[in-house]
């Protein structure tokens, strides 16, 4: 259901079953690879490696669910900073996951994010 604004609920937001999201599996779906761990370096991945390294960089620095859970019980600043952060690890993902693999047993799959934490 969409997430809708909601002034009479304490987190301001609701869901609203009148507006289900529909997926198509095909058209909605990136045909990821199961495992991104999986996926190994070699000359042809390069740039999807790169990418996944600084998602997990960008992952691990955000913290978004730590900062989501304070901003909506108590410390609703917090959301802003989630915001933030959730925006440039989108835009990591968003080139990741146009990388499609073409060579190996994955080839013609995308990689996909590792949410591995990062120091």
């Amino acid at each position: 259901m969409r997430i809708v604004e909601d002034p009479s609920s304490h987190t301001k937001v609701s869901f609203d079953p009148a507006q289900p999201i529909t997926i198509d599996e095909t058209a909605d779906v990136i045909q990821m690879v199961n495992d991104p761990l999986t996926v190994t370096d070699d000359a042809a991945a390069w740039r999807a490696e790169q990418l996944a390294a600084e998602a997990d960089t960008s992952y691990s620095k955000i913290l978004i669910l730590r900062a989501l859970h304070r901003g909506f019980n108590g410390e609703p600043a917090m959301v802003r900073n989630a915001v933030g952060a959730m925006y440039e690890f989108k835009t990591i993902l968003g080139e990741l996951l146009q990388q499609r693999l073409t060579a190996g047993p994955l080839a013609g799959q995308f990689p996909g994010p590792r949410f591995r934490y990062v120091v």
